[in-house]
């Protein structure tokens, strides 16, 4: 029996850093879009603090080709676990919380870790799960536990 979805989008939105809390938010954003019909939606959302830091072209074609890559991670995970779930990927550059935000406009869940990988990796920040609670229009779930090895 397929469960419609919460609010007729039919998306899982899953906010990716490739970190072991990332991962079990994949997992359990593909376990809830299995649940619903659902698709699932792998966004990383990457940003380099003020232009004026000296960071060249080279540095960031290099950040993007990074997140290119830990993308790939969560698409393969997904190809590989749940070839039944339907799922999009995005990349985009600039600021994670309002990006995530904006993405979720159009779904119908937002599903992060507890944690990003901090530091200069951080692609989704501790900041961002909170930025999403509050000021995301859909429902938010934060998972705080990693990924199963």
């Amino acid at each position: 029996m397929e469960m419609s979805s919460f609010n007729g989008t039919g998306v899982v939105l899953v906010g990716y850093d490739g970190s072991e809390y990332a991962q079990g938010a994949l997992d359990y954003a593909a376990q809830e879009a299995r649940l619903r019909g659902a698709s699932v939606a792998i966004a990383i959302v990457w940003e380099v603090g003020g232009y004026d830091l000296g960071v060249t072209s080279g540095t960031l074609k290099t950040l993007s080709h990074t997140a290119e890559a830990i993308l790939e991670t969560g698409a393969a995970f997904m190809r590989e676990n749940y070839p039944d779930v339907p799922f999009q990927t995005h990349l985009l550059e600039g600021e994670p919380a309002y990006a995530l935000i904006e993405l979720a406009k159009d779904a119908d869940l937002v599903v992060v870790g507890a944690r990003g990988r901090g530091g200069f990796s951080a692609l989704l920040l501790g900041s961002v799960s909170d930025q999403l609670i509050h000021h995301a229009e859909v429902p938010v779930l934060v998972v705080r536990h990693k990924a199963v090895a």
